[in-house]
């Protein structure tokens, strides 16, 4: 994933920046990731990016594509096997098998957000280029 961003101050002895990255359309605006119309993050400063330059910051697509799995499917794998276990325990009404569903999914998602904020450093946006 690739993004562009400004820098808008120059942080810790030029070791980090703090950019702006513009929100597009597509985004949305849920208020989900940020409050406001843009997002300031604070990544390393390995390339000596100054003040107002407009850089590139990119994540790997595998660690998009492993974030996006525990987010969204873990979660589902947990509703189904909570289902599927009410049915083998012998849970008699539905609302009771879907109801261990849930607590399967709440718990699928509470391990995959432990392990997103474990696994951290994988995430995170890194400073790849600088445009002229």
């Amino acid at each position: 994933m690739r993004q562009f961003a400004q820098v808008i101050s120059v942080l810790d002895n030029e070791h980090k920046v703090e950019v702006v990255i513009k929100k597009h359309s597509a985004c949305g605006k849920c208020g989900g990731c940020h409050k406001g119309d843009d997002m300031k993050l604070i990544v390393d400063n390995d390339l000596k990016a100054k003040l107002g330059d407009m850089v590139i910051l990119e994540m790997e697509e595998s660690s998009l594509l492993n974030a996006a799995l525990f987010i969204y499917l873990l979660p589902l794998v947990g509703l189904v096997i909570g289902y599927l276990a009410g049915v083998a325990l012998g849970i008699d009404t539905e609302l009771g098998r879907i109801g261990l569903g849930f607590l399967l999914f709440l718990a699928s998602f509470l391990i995959a957000r432990g392990f997103g904020k474990v696994q951290e450093n994988k995430y995170n946006l890194k400073l790849t280029g600088i445009l002229d």
